[in-house]
């Protein structure tokens, strides 16, 4: 939970000095329909997981660079049902709609389960508003079972406020 703790209050921090400067800020939402690919002692398994919701903030500080934090949630089964906070860095591949992004997503189930994975990916950007991307999030489990990956792809929608 601390660690949790340290990693809301540094995007906290990085957001704040970056509204001051930003082009561009960004509110809006995403849905992640999702993979969830483990194995256990009775052999590997992939799962789909219809539901993930992210409230998101974007900051464009320049015309290239998005800096996006993404708090949500994730419901799958009973052992992969989080509170999730993300922290991101998108790259607009100039001069197309398509960008590249990377990040960590912190998964906090409470206690010893937390989970913090590394993420990259690719997206597109429709319009002023509405975004696609497509994720793949990797690290080991701490539980009985191993956590091999996540993919996500989201479907997401934000409004200008500044």
């Amino acid at each position: 939970m601390r660690k949790s703790i340290v990693i809301l209050l540094f995007y906290t921090f990085i957001l704040i000095s970056r509204i001051m400067f930003a082009q561009t800020l960004k509110l809006g939402f995403s849905i992640e329909p999702s993979f969830i690919s483990y194995e256990r002692m009775d052999g590997s398994s992939i799962s789909f997981v219809p539901f993930s919701a992210d409230l998101k903030i974007l900051v464009a500080p320049i015309n290239w660079l998005n800096i996006e934090t993404r708090p949500g949630i994730f419901i799958g089964s009973t052992d992969y049902m989080w509170v999730e906070l993300g922290g991101y860095v998108r790259f607009n591949l100039l001069p197309s709609r398509f960008y590249i992004i990377a990040g960590v997503n912190d998964h906090i189930k409470g206690g010893h389960d937390d989970l913090l994975y590394n993420g990259v990916g690719i997206g597109f950007q429709k319009d002023s508003r509405l975004s696609f991307d497509l994720i793949y999030y990797w690290k080991n489990g701490v539980r009985e079972d191993k956590l091999n990956g996540i993919l996500k792809l989201g479907f997401g929608f934000s409004k200008d406020i500044l």
